[in-house]
């Protein structure tokens, strides 16, 4: 693989009935100060060392077995755009492709982690992205979202970890732990409070 640093992908996963192939988004760091160690050197350092960027790929299928990554041409890497980089800086991105959606050019939805809370994309096709939005009541989560639309309710549904619990200070604060929380929207711009 071309990638720099493959590890933690959460990866979103479709199977696309419309155009008969599965669709992935995963995320990679695109830098990382790690990378300039020797090999050997590696598995030992720090993995949260704050000099490392992320990016999030696409690949297709059409046996969920063998998987190509189409060269996009979107966003530069190494001098080159012959890539399959499709957002940058960003990392645990969800997707999903929203056949409810009357608006075409928010078919595709994606919501990510941030530092302080979390966001949202739209696009088309799944490789082109709008605008990044900010997510509103959901903070910080620390892993790969689950969303979709459910009919039932008539809202989107997310399911998340973040960090939580008593004496809590920060992301990783002394006494804090990881909670599930679970979050629904009507637009998929705004969230409701995180329920345990």
């Amino acid at each position: 693989p071309w990638e720099p640093r493959f590890d933690n992908p959460y990866c979103s996963v479709i199977y696309d009935d419309e155009e008969r192939i599965y669709k992935c988004w995963y995320s990679i760091f695109i830098k990382s100060a790690r990378e300039a160690l020797a090999p050997d050197k590696r598995a030992w350092a720090n993995w949260s060392e704050g000099n490392r960027g992320f990016g999030v790929c696409y690949a297709t299928s059409k046996d969920g077995i063998h998987w190509e990554k189409p060269e996009l041409g979107l966003i530069e890497f190494n001098g080159s755009k012959k890539n399959n980089i499709v957002i940058e800086y960003t990392h645990g991105v969800a997707v999903i492709k929203d056949l409810h959606e009357t608006d075409p050019q928010k078919r595709y939805k994606a919501i990510h982690p941030e530092r302080k809370n979390s966001a949202v994309w739209f696009s088309r096709d799944g490789i082109r992205w709008g605008k990044k939005h900010n997510a509103g009541n959901i903070s910080h989560g620390d892993t790969n979202q689950a969303i979709w639309w459910d009919e039932d309710l008539g809202k989107y549904v997310l399911i998340t970890r973040r960090w939580g619990g008593a004496n809590t200070t920060g992301r990783y604060g002394r006494g804090g732990h990881r909670q599930k929380v679970r979050s629904v929207s009507s637009d998929f711009l705004k969230w409701s409070k995180p329920e345990l």
